[in-house]
C-alpha cells in the first residue's frame, strides 16, 4: 500500500466521520458483488491529528495527478461514472432484495454521490483513483436585501388631495356645459282603416271541373340474375388477404439477450504469455445477476471449470470467478480473476478484458 496524497482540511462534519469509520465495511461489501477495479476507485482515508487526511491505495506504481485539460480526462471521467453507476445499481438491487440494512444502503448512496462532486483524480498504471471524496460543496449564502426606511405618508396626502381637486373641477365643467333638457312630445300612431272587398254572390262563384285521376300502371321488371363469377372472385380475394400476414422484423440483439440462460460463447485469451481456450455458458439469471460456467484450457492436465458470477449494468458485464466446479489435474497457484465484457451487436461477438494476473483481452463468438 502506498500513499497517494496528503490534504489539509479546516473541519470535518459528522457525515464525513461516518464514511471514514465505515470505509472497511463498505469496501468488503463492494468486493463481494463487484470487481476489484471498482473498489480500488476510492482511496483509503487516514485522518491525522493535525487536521490532515492522508490517502492510500493498494495499487502499485507512480501516481500522476490528472488535470482537467488533459486529453485523457474525458475518457477517464467516463470510466469513473460507469463504475459509480454500477455501485448505485448494486445499492438499489441489494436494498430491494433486503440483503443490506438501511444504514448500509444510505452509506453506499452517500459514497457514490459525494464521489461525483469536487474531487481529485490520480492515475496509477492507467487505473483511476479518487481522493478528496469527503468534500461536499458548501451552500451559497442568499443575499438579503437591505432594510429601507418607511416613506412618510405626508406625500400621499398631497397626491390624494390633488386627485380630488381634479375630479371636482371636471365635474363642475360638465355641469355648466351640459345640453339643456327637452320635453318629449307625445307619440300619435296613425291607423289606416282596412278596405272591404265586395262580396260575391253564389251564382258568381266559379265551380271547377273535378275528375278523378286514373291510377298509373307500374311495370314489374323481372329480377336480374346474380353474377356468380363476381362473387367467387370476391371470396377468393378475401381468402388471400386472410392468408397474407405481416412478418414482424427481428428484434435487435443486445447484451441482455446475449446473456440469457442457455447462451454459450467460445473464444480465447492470453495470461502470462500463454494462450488459453475459453468457453462461457449461462446457467442462471435473476434480474441483472448472471451466473455462468467458465471453462478454460491451457493444455493437457490444465483444464478447469469455475463459477462466474456478476452483475449486468447498462452495456457492461462485470463478473468474478467465485468457486471451483472442476479443478485441473495439475496442481499450481491457480487464482480467481475478475471479468469485464461487452457485446458488439454488429459483429455478434462478446469481448472484453481480464484485468488481473497478467492477463489481456478476450474475444468470443456465440456457439450455434
Amino acid at each position: 500500500m502506498q500513499r497517494i496524497a496528503r490534504l489539509a482540511i479546516e473541519n470535518i462534519n459528522s457525515e464525513t466521520h461516518l464514511l471514514f469509520s465505515h470505509y472497511d465495511e463498505l469496501r468488503a461489501l463492494l468486493l463481494r458483488h463487484l470487481p476489484p477495479s471498482v473498489v480500488s476507485l476510492f482511496a483509503r482515508p487516514v485522518l491525522k491529528a493535525d487536521n490532515y487526511v492522508e490517502w492510500y491505495s493498494d495499487l502499485e506504481g507512480q501516481p500522476q495527478l490528472l488535470a482537467q485539460n488533459s486529453p485523457q480526462y474525458e475518457q477517464v471521467n467516463r470510466l469513473i461514472n460507469q463504475r459509480l453507476q454500477s455501485i448505485e445499481n448494486l445499492h438499489h438491487s441489494l436494498l430491494a432484495q433486503g440483503k443490506i440494512s438501511r444504514e448500509q444502503a444510505q452509506l453506499l448512496a452517500q459514497l457514490a454521490t459525494i464521489a461525483r462532486q469536487d474531487r481529485q483524480i490520480y492515475l496509477v498504471n492507467n487505473e483511476p483513483i479518487i481522493i478528496g471524496w469527503h468534500i461536499k460543496p458548501e451552500p451559497v449564502p442568499v443575499p438579503v436585501a437591505p432594510a429601507t426606511e418607511p416613506k412618510s405618508a405626508f406625500r400621499w396626502w398631497w397626491l390624494l388631495l390633488l386627485l380630488l381637486l381634479l375630479f371636482a373641477s371636471g365635474l363642475g365643467w360638465w355641469w355648466f356645459n351640459r345640453a339643456p333638457e327637452t320635453t318629449p312630445q307625445p307619440f300619435v300612431e296613425i291607423v289606416e282603416e282596412p278596405k272591404l272587398e265586395p262580396k260575391l254572390q253564389l251564382d258568381e262563384i266559379p265551380i271547377p271541373d273535378y275528375k278523378k285521376p286514373e291510377p298509373k300502371k307500374e311495370e314489374i321488371k323481372p329480377p336480374e340474375p346474380v353474377k356468380e363469377e363476381a362473387k367467387k372472385e370476391e371470396v377468393k380475394k378475401e381468402e388471400v388477404k386472410k392468408e397474407v400476414k405481416k412478418e414482424e422484423p427481428p428484434k435487435p440483439k443486445t447484451i441482455d439477450t446475449a446473456l440469457q440462460v442457455g447462451k454459450k460463447w467460445y473464444g480465447k485469451y492470453y495470461c502470462s504469455g500463454r494462450m488459453a481456450k475459453m468457453t462461457i455458458e449461462v446457467i442462471k439469471r435473476t434480474g441483472n445477476h448472471v451466473v455462468a460456467l467458465e471453462r478454460w484450457d491451457y493444455g493437457p492436465g490444465e483444464v478447469g471449470i469455475v463459477y462466474l458470477e456478476g452483475v449486468l449494468t447498462d452495456k457492461i458485464f462485470n463478473a468474478r470467478e467465485t468457486r471451483w466446479h472442476t479443478r485441473p489435474q495439475k496442481l499450481g497457484d491457480w487464482i480467481f480473476t475478475s471479468f469485464q465484457g461487452t457485446y458488439d451487436a454488429k459483429r455478434n461477438i462478446f469481448h472484453g478484458r481480464v484485468p488481473e494476473a497478467g492477463c489481456t483481452t478476450f474475444e468470443m463468438r456465440e456457439s450455434k
